[in-house]
């Protein structure tokens, strides 16, 4: 009887230790980037403005996160705003969001589950008629339609917007550079959860080569 309890506490570290090490060869292969053909090379730009992970989930009514919705509407008012100068210029506008379909993961927070509400696009977000597509790695390039979608009109220069700066946007954006696309960040219209996380992104992807605008340079 008294081996009972050390019987009990040594199945219950075993499934701790399986369950962490679930967690971390998921959050492996949700961050590995992505490699692709290189696109067709154009003397004239061909630009598409992406917006990434901005849904109910991250900064909407299903999110848990508070960093980021402290900061979402002045996010959304400012990504609306451009998003009404790229149809006006006639300049794509790709939305992008997170599911999840790993049964741990959902376990622990479900705000991202597939086909649940915190997947759909934040509703404040003027995304009508818009193109969406949804991911479920950090870097969106792993969605072969997606991949596909940019390369049909050829788009070779990529306007990132949205979050997270030091995840899911940066991962996109490394996405895009294997493959030849020009990638640009606009500062104001990416945030993070918080400024020291997205200073220290935006220096890494200015090494590997990402421009990072102001908003007012979309036109």
């Amino acid at each position: 009887m008294k081996g009972i309890p050390l019987k009990i506490l040594a199945a219950l570290f075993a499934i701790i230790v399986i369950l962490i090490g679930n967690l971390l060869i998921y959050g492996k292969i949700v961050s590995k980037i992505s490699e692709g053909e290189p696109i067709t090379k154009s003397s004239q730009e061909h630009p598409a403005l992406l917006v990434i992970d901005v849904q109910e989930g991250t900064t909407g009514t299903e999110s848990t996160i508070e960093a980021f919705t402290l900061q979402a509407d002045s996010l959304i008012k400012r990504i609306n705003k451009t998003t009404s100068e790229c149809n006006e210029a006639g300049i794509p506008v790709i939305f992008i969001t997170q599911q999840v379909s790993n049964p741990l993961v959902n376990f622990l927070n479900s705000s991202m589950a597939k086909g649940s509400k915190g997947t759909k696009i934040d509703s404040r977000l003027n995304h009508k008629g818009k193109v969406h597509f949804f991911k479920n790695k950090a870097d969106a390039f792993h969605n072969k339609e997606f991949d596909k979608y940019l390369r049909e009109p050829g788009i070779n220069t990529l306007y990132l917007t949205g979050l997270d700066a030091a995840q899911c946007v940066k991962s996109t954006a490394l996405g895009a550079l294997n493959r030849g696309y020009q990638v640009v960040l606009i500062d104001e219209l990416t945030i993070s959860k918080s400024e020291t996380k997205k200073a220290t992104a935006f220096e890494m992807l200015k090494e590997e080569g990402v421009k990072i605008v102001s908003v007012f340079r979309i036109k």
